[in-house]
């Protein structure tokens, strides 16, 4: 059967991992490991630009929450306001459940719900 180009946008991937004691959950479509070498090249600044703007392609949603634990959409500039390390971890993440690697404990809480981006 031929593939059909709907059903490949459509494909996501559910990575569960933990950053510094939180729970995190991202739905994010699968990405070639050549496009992450692309945007990693330059400065600390072009490559945090080039990891937000790769996020903001794949991630489809997350269970990030505001203080009121109210979910919040996908959001580059926070993203860019966190840092390269933190968004370095973010995609270790995704990069280790693509590759079938547990990246660390799985979100136990029943409250987690993944927020479609905009």
């Amino acid at each position: 059967m031929a593939p059909k180009a709907g059903q490949i946008a459509a494909r996501t991937r559910t990575a569960e991992f933990e950053i510094e004691g939180d729970d995190w959950q991202v739905s994010y479509r699968p990405f070639s490991q050549n496009l992450l070498k692309e945007v990693t090249q330059g400065d600390d600044d072009q490559q945090l630009d080039g990891l937000v703007g790769l996020l903001d392609r794949v991630i489809v949603g997350w269970n990030l929450t505001d203080d009121d634990d109210k979910p919040l959409p996908f959001d580059a500039d926070w993203l860019r306001g966190v840092g390269l390390d933190y968004v370095r971890m973010i995609l270790e993440g995704l990069m280790e459940d693509m590759q079938g690697k547990k990246a660390s404990p799985t979100a136990s809480s029943g409250r987690l719900a993944l927020v479609a981006t905009a």
